[in-house]
């Protein structure tokens, strides 16, 4: 199994995730080819360059967005549109029209930061900011904000206080301001010629960030804005990501608890702690750490990479690691401000623990040589007055919040009465996500769970070719040896149907092309 770990000690954004996936292998000119679908180029320079954080080399990534306004507008203007732009913004949270969901701005925006202090700054007061934690940058840059523009912040808004930073940004560096709704993006991603693989990932991404912000900020999906230094960064983060993803073709991704910083970050009318709501909203679930640097060291875009895409969090490794990549951050911390991945492989997964020798159907070093599976959950209850035709949706439903199995089970309860156990396979990440649609979705007032092992053979899916076209096959092996194997039936059933063949037909052409294959060697 080709595992990608996630070490996230210094927490992870979208430019740090790019940068320790490059580092890892992932070609450079094929990203970019692949981002140039969006259609977006004239937006962005995307820079990838070596550096180092404490002595660790690895690749940087920095987006710097390269929309222009038209010359010969003023400061005025810029000021006033601006003041357009929030002036609906006011201390009472009723009155906030609009929210702008702010990007990777501890590492996607520190050019920017460092050209506005440069112009607004003398070269001592530079030397003292850069040198500064995060919230005093965030501070100084607020308060020439306050002092330009008058834009009305909320104190309790921290989006609102991203987005009077990002535009303000912008009009020094004479970038134009844009909003992008959810579906904008959606449309920009759907209308691309990247694969129908990287669009759904993409999608699903973006629908996650679009929901934590949305609930943090008591507005409908469709009420969210993306701020352009939001919407075209996250656009490069995160479909490059999915990119990225597809290129290395894992077939899992697992994830060390995250370190989301601590202290705090300055509005114009407060003080927010960090990591920031949505942060804390799209890692629900997710085992996190915080305090060791007094930073913003996760960020949403961060957070959604893993939210959407991990399937398990750990600090234990077991694995055979193949490679390492570091992605850097571009602030220095007290602690390297780096993103750490590993490529591996393995065939024991994580295991607990060890069966002793003289309980087990197999010696400890048997044990070893076959797949065992790191310590699942599994959830029950006992329904008897629910209409059947639910049961497909529940299980679609629970397989989509990240459920590994999902079945049922024909049972007699007390007074002979006819009922089904619905069983659930979960890590345990997802435990109380899928207690809670369980609940909602079935007519069960009540469910158990207890924790189970899986002894597993090693597995490997191989694509074979047949004379109607390619069919994955999975093949099972004990200590090294074949024991079976199995073409994919959706594989099958969708070439049956295109072909207009029977479906056992293609089941006879597999099985004739591994008797070739099998005869060649």
């Amino acid at each position: 199994m080709k595992i990608l770990y996630y070490d996230c000690f210094c927490g992870i954004s979208g430019d740090m995730n790019l940068g320790a996936l490059i580092d890892l292998g992932v070609d450079q000119d094929y990203l970019l080819a692949q981002l140039a679908l969006l259609g977006l180029t004239e937006e962005y320079e995307f820079i990838v360059r070596k550096a180092g954080k404490k002595g660790i080399m690895g690749t940087q990534v920095e987006i710097r967005l390269t929309v222009e306004e038209r010359k010969g507008k003023g400061q005025a203007e810029q000021t006033k549109q601006g003041t357009d732009i929030f002036k609906d913004r006011e201390c009472d949270d009723k009155e906030i029209k609009n929210k702008f969901i702010h990007g990777d701005l501890h590492n996607n925006t520190s050019n920017n930061i460092h050209d506005y202090i440069h112009d607004n700054e003398s070269n001592n007061s530079h030397n003292k900011m850069h040198d500064n934690k995060h919230e005093n940058i965030h501070e100084s840059i607020v308060n020439n904000i306050a002092n330009s523009s008058h834009v009305n912040c909320n104190a309790n808004k921290h989006k609102n206080y991203h987005g009077n930073i990002s535009e303000d940004m912008h009009k020094s560096s004479g970038s134009k301001v844009q909003a992008r709704t959810l579906k904008d993006i959606e449309q920009i991603i759907t209308q691309s010629q990247l694969s129908p693989g990287v669009k759904e990932r993409s999608l699903r991404m973006f629908r996650l960030l679009a929901q934590a912000e949305a609930k943090v900020h008591g507005l409908s999906i469709e009420e969210i804005h993306f701020h352009e230094v939001g919407a075209t960064d996250a656009i490069l983060d995160l479909v490059g990501a999915a990119i990225c993803l597809e290129y290395l073709q894992v077939d899992k991704i697992i994830a060390s608890p995250v370190e989301l910083g601590g202290g705090f970050v300055s509005c114009v009318h407060g003080i927010l702690p960090v990591p920031a709501p949505a942060v804390v909203e799209l890692l629900k679930g997710v085992p996190v750490k915080s305090g060791r640097v007094q930073a913003e060291t996760t960020t949403p875009t961060g957070a959604v990479i893993l939210a959407a895409n991990v399937q398990e969090y750990t600090s234990k490794l077991n694995f055979q690691i193949n490679k390492v990549g570091y992605g850097l951050g571009q602030r220095d911390l007290e602690i390297p401000n780096v993103l750490r991945v590993y490529l591996g492989e393995t065939w024991p997964e994580e295991v607990d623990s060890l069966p002793e020798e003289e309980d087990s159907l197999f010696s400890a070093r048997e044990f070893n040589q076959i797949k065992l599976a790191k310590t699942q959950w599994l959830l029950e209850t006992n329904i008897d007055d629910m209409n059947p035709e639910i049961f497909p949706y529940v299980e679609e439903k629970l397989l989509a919040l990240g459920a590994l199995d999902v079945y049922k089970t024909p049972i007699i309860m007390k007074k002979g009465r006819s009922a089904v156990k619905l069983s659930v396979l979960a890590p345990r990440e997802k435990l109380e996500t899928l207690q809670e649609a369980i609940l909602i979705e079935t007519t069960a007032i009540g469910l158990r769970s207890y924790p189970v092992q899986k002894v597993m053979l090693e597995r490997r899916v191989e694509k074979v070719q047949t004379p109607y076209g390619v069919v994955r096959v999975k093949f099972s092996y004990l200590k090294g040896r074949l024991l079976k194997y199995k073409a994919e039936y959706e594989d099958c059933q969708r070439l049956a149907k295109e072909k207009g063949v029977p479906l056992r037909e293609i089941y006879r052409e597999v099985e004739l092309a591994l008797k070739r294959n099998s005869e060649d060697q």
